[in-house]
């Protein structure tokens, strides 16, 4: 459940507020004190980084409390965010599966509270609750979601665009009829791919055109409905 492109349903990017909604997040709450029980606990100060590129970890990451952001950086050291993740986040989850190097790095924004698992450990949780198959099994979807997004997002050459693809992502799928999404403004600059001062130019036009409204780390959603100008044709 990232958030990303932002907030997944349990989202982000973090969960959503309307998290307690999902059947699936009913059958975690049952299991997970056990999941947590059988797991390493770390504690991570902010600016940690948990995995880097090129690195096996082996393990599947359970993030409990705090904010994670994982991005990549390409040969020139240009840094792309991928996605924010918040409470309720597995991530790490082909590096479990297919023992393969990390392409990505997973850093500590805010102090944290996170949970490692072995294969051995995921492989007779599995076979004790089937449910938490699914439950990887739905993050992996999302995230396959979340990189197909940001190649859409990448694709275009407008900077607004950019940002008002990432708003109308962020907003498409969720229930309230007027979302509030929990990023800043530098987060939101991230995920589109632009600069801060772009991303708060642009947030302050649509606040003028009564789109959103904006608060301390969090864009409330008023016009969902003026943000479909931004979706895939």
């Amino acid at each position: 459940m990232a958030v990303a492109l932002g907030e997944h349903v349990g989202d982000g990017f973090g969960p959503h507020d309307d998290t307690r909604a999902s059947p699936l997040f009913e059958v975690r709450a049952e299991v997970l004190q056990t999941l947590l029980d059988r797991g390493q606990r770390h504690a991570y100060s902010a600016d940690t980084t948990v995995f880097g590129p090129d690195e096996r970890p082996g393990k599947l990451f359970y993030l409990h409390q705090g904010l994670v952001r994982q991005h990549i950086v390409s040969a020139r050291g240009v840094e792309k965010a991928i996605g924010l993740l918040r409470p309720g986040s597995f991530f790490g989850e082909a590096l479990l599966l297919n023992e393969c190097a990390s392409q990505t790095s997973a850093v500590v924004v805010s102090d944290s509270v996170i949970y490692s698992f072995t294969r051995a450990t995921m492989d007779e949780l599995f076979r004790d609750h089937p449910e938490l198959m699914l439950e990887v099994a739905r993050s992996l979807s999302f995230k396959v979601q979340l990189l197909t997004s940001q190649i859409w997002i990448m694709a275009s050459e407008e900077s607004e665009t950019k940002v008002g693809k990432v708003l109308y992502l962020l907003s498409r799928d969720r229930r309230e009829r007027r979302p509030a999404l929990y990023l800043t403004h530098q987060e939101l600059a991230d995920l589109a791919g632009v600069h801060r001062v772009t991303a708060s130019t642009v947030l302050t036009g649509l606040t003028k055109e009564g789109v959103i409204e904006c608060h301390r780390g969090r864009v409330l959603v008023k016009r969902r409905d003026r943000l479909l100008r931004y979706r895939l044709e």
